[in-house]
Order: structure tokens, then C-alpha cells, then sequence
């Protein structure tokens, strides 16, 4: 059983690449249940509340009010029965790394690009080499969705 669950930075529309932390409805050490409201954020065209995804504790918060966060960011820290302080801390490193890694860099894997083929264009990410079976591995997003739906 996950002990220590992630509340990330959701994207709710199709253009959001960011929010910001407008109120934390819930103090550090509150005991919440799946589907409590959080936390309120805003975006350039709604605010919306971020709820729980599990039930649990909400044990640290990362991204204060009045900051602004990206798409998947971590934003908080949920745990599920008594988690020791240094596990915790060990997680937001963690997501901390990941995000630094992850963050793309001026011309750089993980930036767009726009191909012209046949009088269209298309848009890519190029994330990393990554090959399967000796073919690049390509995943194409649905109607509705885009390439930082997180699916």
C-alpha cells in the first residue's frame, strides 16, 4: 500500500501550462478524506479547487500561496498512516529532482517543434531517446487532448 501520495499541479484546459496558489483550505497536519477541496487555484481563466486523492494527512505543502506552479508540479504531500518526517522530505526531494530534470532548457529535449508535411503542421515534443525494439517510440494524444494532458 502507498504511504506518501503527490498532490500535483493539475492541467485543467487544454492551454494551461500554469496556476497559481491562491488559498491552502486545509493547514499542514489536517486529516482529510478523498475528495476534500484542498486548495484553490488560478489560471488564466478559472479558479478551481484541487482536491485530496486519497484519503490521509496533508503532511507538507510546497508551493505556498501566491506562488505559481507548472503543469505536474508538486504542490503538496499526503500521507496515509504515520510516515516518519525524513520519508517525507525524501519524497519532495525526489519530485524536486525529477522537476529539475524534466524542466526543458533553451533548445533542448522536451521543447516543441513543428514539422510541415503535406501542407499541415504538426507539433512534437522530442523527450529523449527512447527506443523500443529498435524503433522510436511515438505516442500521439486523442481529440481534446494535447501533448501535456498527462495521460
Amino acid at each position: 500500500m502507498q504511504r506518501i501520495h503527490a498532490v500535483t499541479m493539475p492541467k485543467w484546459g487544454l492551454s494551461m501550462d500554469e496556476g497559481q496558489i491562491i488559498s491552502w483550505r486545509v493547514p499542514v497536519g489536517t486529516a482529510i478524506a478523498q475528495g476534500d477541496a484542498l486548495l484553490d487555484v488560478e489560471t488564466s481563466k478559472i479558479v478551481n479547487s484541487v482536491e485530496a486523492p486519497v484519503d490521509g494527512t496533508l503532511r507538507h505543502i510546497v508551493v505556498d500561496v501566491g506562488e505559481t506552479a507548472l503543469v505536474g508540479r508538486l504542490l503538496g504531500v499526503i500521507t496515509v498512516g504515520e510516515v516518519p518526517d525524513d520519508e517525507v522530505a525524501a519524497f519532495v526531494a525526489r519530485h524536486s529532482q525529477e522537476a529539475d530534470a524534466n524542466a526543458p532548457s533553451e533548445a533542448g529535449p522536451g521543447d516543441a517543434r513543428v514539422i510541415e508535411y503535406d501542407g499541415a503542421s504538426i507539433s512534437y515534443l522530442d523527450v529523449q531517446p527512447v527506443q523500443s525494439q529498435g524503433y522510436p517510440l511515438v505516442f500521439i494524444h486523442g481529440f481534446g487532448a494535447d501533448a501535456n494532458a498527462g495521460c
